[in-house]
């Protein structure tokens, strides 16, 4: 059975997450009401990264949370995670579906013209950002701003979720943009209570 998509997806940073640690982070996250992670970790041994998958799962699979994969598809597939995301350098929607059946597709995009083709393609859900300027290396793109969010708002039926330099101060206009769903990787793992903020986010998508 396919993993459920959530409303509040948590993306791991271990660098982040150095001063509390990578697992209490997400742990206290998922408190607050995050309802997917995405495991996304560079620097990492093959072996370090299986271990912390499996961690995750501990947490996630009793909460009846989706943990998708960035990048490493065998390890999602070996270690039984709900999924994976592809990047826009990765392999194509069409060709990932072939490798694990039931699993969930997940596509980043930055564009109007990307989301439709990973939508025609079967993505389960997509990942549009980033909408604010990030120093993060997995967004090289300009960010797309409130408009992207518009567009993509207006044109894309699948679940999909805003990215990409969202944060407490901004993340109202995001919604008002027509996002219902938001993932979050600095707002929460470089917070100093990550479940006080989770909650915060958490409300403001229930409005």
């Amino acid at each position: 059975m396919t993993a459920k998509i959530g409303k509040l997806m948590v993306i791991t940073d271990g660098v982040q997450a150095q001063k509390r640690g990578l697992l209490p982070t997400v742990t206290a996250a998922l408190r607050g009401g995050a309802d997917m992670v995405q495991y996304r970790e560079k620097g990492r041994s093959d072996y370090a990264r299986r271990e912390e998958i499996n961690d995750l799962l501990y947490l996630t699979r009793p909460r009846g949370i989706a943990l998708v994969v960035n990048d490493w598809f065998d390890l999602a597939i070996t270690c039984g995670a709900d999924g994976f995301q592809l990047g826009q350098k990765d392999m194509s929607v069409a060709d990932a579906r072939q490798l694990g059946e039931g699993l969930l597709v997940g596509c980043a995009v930055h564009s109007l013209a990307q989301a439709t083709k990973a939508v025609a393609q079967g993505a389960d859900y997509l990942m549009v950002g980033p909408v604010f300027p990030t120093r993060d290396e997995h967004f090289p793109d300009a960010p797309g701003g409130l408009a992207m969010v518009r567009e993509i708002a207006k044109a894309i039926t699948i679940p999909w979720f805003a990215a990409g330099g969202i944060n407490e101060k901004n993340v109202a206009e995001v919604i008002a943009a027509g996002a219902t769903r938001l993932a979050l990787c600095t707002a929460l793992m470089a917070a100093d209570d990550p479940a006080k903020v989770t909650e915060k986010f958490a409300a403001l998508l229930k409005k």
